[in-house]
C-alpha cells in the first residue's frame, strides 16, 4: 500500500507534468504568466521543479491564465 507521502508526490508530480504541458502547448514562457498572474516568476520555477507545494490560489490563477479551471475530486486510491 502506499504511503500517504508517496500518494502525495504522485498526484504532485502528476500536476506539474500536466501544467507544465499545457503551458508549454499554449507557447507561454513563465515571465509572461507572471506577469498575467502577478505571481513571482521564481514560485512559478519552484512550482515547474516539484520544488513547492503550491496554494490552491496560486493553482486557480494559472489556469485561469491558460484558459482552464481548476476541478478537485477525491477518488479511490488504486492499489494495484
Amino acid at each position: 500500500m502506499e504511503s500517504v507521502a508517496d500518494v502525495q508526490r504522485n498526484v504532485q508530480s502528476d500536476l506539474v507534468t500536466k501544467y507544465k504541458a499545457l503551458r508549454k502547448g499554449q507557447k507561454i514562457t513563465q515571465t509572461k504568466l507572471a506577469k498575467v498572474t502577478g505571481i513571482p516568476q521564481p514560485n512559478i520555477t519552484r512550482f515547474e521543479s516539484d520544488k513547492s507545494n503550491p496554494t490552491l490560489e496560486m493553482m486557480i490563477k494559472m489556469a485561469a491564465a491558460l484558459g482552464k479551471k481548476v476541478t478537485i475530486s477525491l477518488e479511490d486510491i488504486d492499489n494495484n
